[in-house]
């Protein structure tokens, strides 16, 4: 929409070029994304190469998607009621309870 409202003399059609730029920005979050979890679940599970992790956990992501959000009405009921909470939990006081707990560890081996 903000594309469509900018006029400059020199371009027209910036809508577009925002819509790439959008395009791009989301592939390289979500491959940033992507990658980081492979690493991170390889080091977990103490496997030697990540790559043998990518196809299985590729196509686990892919069915989750598209059996855990079934609708663009879904989706936005979810994102509008339950969000706040969930990331809030998972983003915040998951973290810090972990962080606590690492730090009592430490304490104690002192």
């Amino acid at each position: 929409m903000l594309g469509q409202t900018l006029q400059l003399s020199f371009f027209n059609h910036i809508e577009v070029v925002i819509a790439i730029i959008w395009f791009i920005s989301l592939f390289f979050k979500v491959v940033i994304c992507f990658f980081v979890l492979t690493q991170g679940l390889s080091e977990l599970l103490k496997v030697q190469e990540y790559r043998v992790l990518t196809f299985p956990l590729g196509m686990l992501i892919f069915v989750c998607s598209i059996l855990f959000i079934s609708n663009n009405t879904y989706l936005g009921n979810f994102i509008s009621s339950t969000w706040i909470s969930y990331s809030i939990t998972y983003g915040f006081l998951f973290p810090l309870c972990l962080l606590m707990l690492s730090w009592g560890r430490s304490k104690l081996r002192n």
